[in-house]
């Protein structure tokens, strides 16, 4: 078989955590049009890290109840990710690459696994440096050559860090009808969004790193909400503005100054993040 069969590697580096996310639900198989399992049969290998095993588990047996919790947890494993790797088996036939059947059956999916994960091994010069640098492996089945895609990390964030990630308290749906449509609702939910001084204040507040990776700020930044329960009281006060040739916001800069209590009740429920870092949170 040694003989037989063709080896490649591919791969490429991560250019945001968008990047990621998008990578892990083209893995699970999760189509860009609807967030729907398309008909390509992929073996999903995640990692029992204590133990130091590998547990493949078959895309199409798992739940809908199961499946977003599946994949927030690759998600998080991958909050690290730097690069991908590619592993590809096909037979050589003639000089050219064709698809074998014998790669249909359980044995064959597991000699294709078993030869890319000792390459990947070698490289970590470990089992456990190799586990401990890998969020997920999935082979594609139904490709055109079968191949095996391995998210590299840099490490495994903590249970302590994924803890303390700002995710949101409740989201928009958990906020009643006639309170969604309030003018004091939508001044907190969404004009916020765009002040500028709560986003310097916020920048100041955390150091100016941001709030999901610890890492310095950057032009490209957003105001996320970690908890939609609130409303703006300043703004009931009917003291907007409308900064020339955009939409109405709250005065947050004067509400600072007049009614600090107000402001940090607002604030205290707010992080400032990169977009990208936006992105991954909002995905989970």
């Amino acid at each position: 078989m040694e003989d037989v069969f063709y080896y490649s590697e591919n791969g490429g580096v991560f250019r945001s955590r968008q990047h990621v996310i998008n990578h892990v639900d083209m893995i699970l198989g999760l189509t860009k049009s609807e967030q729907e399992m398309d008909d390509q049969r992929k073996l999903i290998v995640i990692f029992d890290r204590e133990k130091k095993e590998y547990i493949p588990i078959m895309t199409k047996d798992i739940t809908d109840e199961d499946f977003d919790r599946f994949r927030n947890r690759i998600i998080l494993d991958s909050f690290y990710a730097s690069e991908w790797l590619q592993f590809s088996l096909a037979e050589k036939e003639d000089g050219d690459l064709v698809l074998s059947k014998d790669l249909q059956n359980e044995e064959a999916v597991e000699e294709l696994l078993n030869r890319a994960f000792d390459v990947w091994v070698e490289e970590e010069q470990s089992w456990d440096n190799f586990i401990d640098r890998t969020a997920v492996v999935a082979i594609m089945l139904n490709w055109e050559v079968p191949v095996v895609d391995r998210i590299v990390v840099n490490r495994i964030p903590t249970e302590e860090e994924i803890q303390g990630l700002p995710v949101a308290l409740n989201t928009r749906n958990t906020i009643s009808k006639d309170r969604v449509e309030s003018v004091a609702w939508k001044a907190f939910s969404e004009k916020i969004c765009k002040n500028v001084f709560v986003k310097l204040y916020l920048n100041y507040k955390q150091n100016e790193v941001c709030a999901v990776c610890k890492r310095s700020m950057n032009s490209s930044t957003v105001i996320h909400h970690i908890d939609y329960d609130w409303n703006c009281s300043f703004c009931n006060s009917k003291l907007e503005w409308r900064i020339p040739n955009t939409r109405t916001q709250p005065n947050c800069e004067l509400c600072f100054n007049e009614h600090r209590d107000w402001f940090d009740a607002c604030v205290s429920r707010l992080k400032l993040l990169h977009n990208s870092c936006h992105y991954y949170i909002d995905h989970l």
